[in-house]
């Protein structure tokens, strides 16, 4: 199963083979920084557009959603690396969650956006009896 892991700088310290970089300057960076980084970023993937509260973006916010949204097949399956603490948020969690959804699922049910931890973990579909 994907997950996210932090990278380190310790000496002899490498990214393990089924992981890419997702931190700044990777492509898969995000376009935000600071405190409100990770749920403007969130926010941005899930809808579509540039929250109101959103720090001031690194590059263009909606270029980069629109490569993430054409590319995110290239991350399902992977190991996510970031600088980030493991308990601290990143949006990493969202693009793990967006790259390992059911493939079986519509884009009505992409992720929820945060309901259940705001990691962008997909959907559970209804089950009816």
């Amino acid at each position: 199963m994907a997950k996210r892991i932090q990278m380190q700088r310790k000496k002899g310290c490498t990214l393990p083979k089924n992981a890419i970089s997702v931190d700044n300057p990777s492509k898969w960076g995000a376009p935000y920084e600071g405190p409100d980084a990770v749920a403007a970023t969130r926010f941005l993937l899930v809808t579509g557009h540039v929250a109101k509260n959103a720090p001031e973006p690194t590059k263009d916010p909606h270029e980069w959603r629109a490569f993430v949204m054409a590319n995110i097949g290239e991350l399902r399956g992977k190991d996510l690396a970031v600088w980030a603490d493991p308990d601290a948020s990143s949006h990493a969690d969202t693009l793990l969650g967006m790259a390992n959804q059911d493939e079986d699922s519509t884009d009505s049910e992409r992720t929820d956006g945060g309901s259940r931890g705001g990691r962008g973990v997909p959907k559970r579909k209804a089950v009816q009896k």
